[in-house]
């Protein structure tokens, strides 16, 4: 289990002491609008800095504590934060290669979208992927990316248009290739296809896929 953030713990244990309730110290920041310094307050809590920085500034006085102990809890959390990303991408990398299987990616004339917001939404990135029958030899996979190529044209165009293959054959060798099926380059590693996520403005993020058919 994730440790609480700093900053969540500082306002709730400091609440506590003082019998405050949140509502209660967000009009005690001097706010006039009530349900904005609410959500700005849930946002903190949850660690979003810097979206918060006017509350942040204004939790001493409200809070009636020094301003070193809530820049040392923001420092803290923003520790936290970094810690939790670097362990979410390590387990994101061994759950990739774990999980392996060699497959086809299609390169093509922008790495990102136009526009963003569409690719995102249909899930055009994840398309470029092309999964391989693994029952027949390996020498027939950039063939089979080939014949599936004109099939994701449509789904891909926000990238613009096709320009090769790289078939990623095992975590320490992929090989690119142009449109004819000739290899062009030897890589070392696997390439991984880029990723991106959706958000609403309140900073939830949209589950991957909510949109596509």
């Amino acid at each position: 289990m994730t440790e609480p953030l700093a900053i969540d713990v500082l306002i709730g244990d400091r609440c506590a002491q003082l019998g405050m309730s949140p509502i209660a110290l967000v009009r005690r920041t001097g706010s006039k609008n009530t349900s904005k310094a609410m959500r700005r307050l849930e946002q903190l809590r949850r660690g979003d800095i810097a979206k918060t920085a006017d509350l942040i500034r204004a939790l001493p006085a409200a809070l009636g504590l020094p301003e070193e102990a809530i820049t040392g809890a923001v420092e803290q959390t923003r520790l936290q934060l970094a810690e939790i990303e670097r362990a979410r991408a390590e387990k994101a990398e061994a759950d990739w290669r774990a999980a392996f299987l060699p497959h086809a990616i299609i390169l093509t004339e922008r790495s990102t979208p136009q526009p963003v917001f569409v690719a995102l939404v249909t899930r055009a990135g994840p398309k470029r992927r092309i999964d391989l029958d693994l029952s027949v030899p390996r020498s027939s996979f950039i063939q089979q990316a080939l014949n599936e190529l004109p099939n994701r044209l449509v789904d891909i165009s926000c990238f613009g248009a096709p320009t090769g293959i790289i078939i990623n054959f095992d975590l320490k060798r992929a090989v690119r290739y142009n449109l004819d099926g000739i290899a062009q380059e030897i890589y070392p590693e696997a390439v991984v296809l880029g990723e991106g996520s959706l958000y609403l403005k309140s900073g939830k993020k949209i589950p991957d896929g909510m949109f596509t058919p």
